[in-house]
């Protein structure tokens, strides 16, 4: 879907500047101790990052299922509305017949 495809891209471009991030402290670092360091910090940092997304991603597709729901609903009532209103309808020209049957049923006694 969409969502998922710029989901994708906001991943992709983030996951790309964390990781010149990273070039960029390792090249910096002075030692194999702040380079193993700064490896570990950056795995968990992408794994947040990625984990970030899904939620977020996972926050956009409950709302979407949300508004539908709620369309849904009003559309239900809306319908059960004009059901409402045909019944009256049919109901008060029913009554309206009788009554005429039951004057013109007078008038011919």
């Amino acid at each position: 879907s969409e969502l998922d495809r710029q989901t994708q891209m906001q991943l992709v471009q983030a996951e790309e500047q964390l990781n010149a991030d990273i070039a960029q402290q390792l090249a910096d670092a002075t030692s194999d101790d702040e380079r193993e360091r700064i490896r570990k910090e950056g795995e968990a940092r992408l794994a947040a990052l990625r984990a970030g997304i899904r939620s977020d991603q996972e926050k956009q597709r409950e709302r979407l299922q949300e508004r539908r729901r709620a369309r849904r609903k009003q559309r239900d009532e809306d319908d059960e509305k004009e059901i409402e209103e045909d019944t009256r309808t049919t109901e008060e020209a029913k009554a309206a017949r009788q009554a005429k049957e039951c004057a013109i049923q007078t008038e011919t006694e």
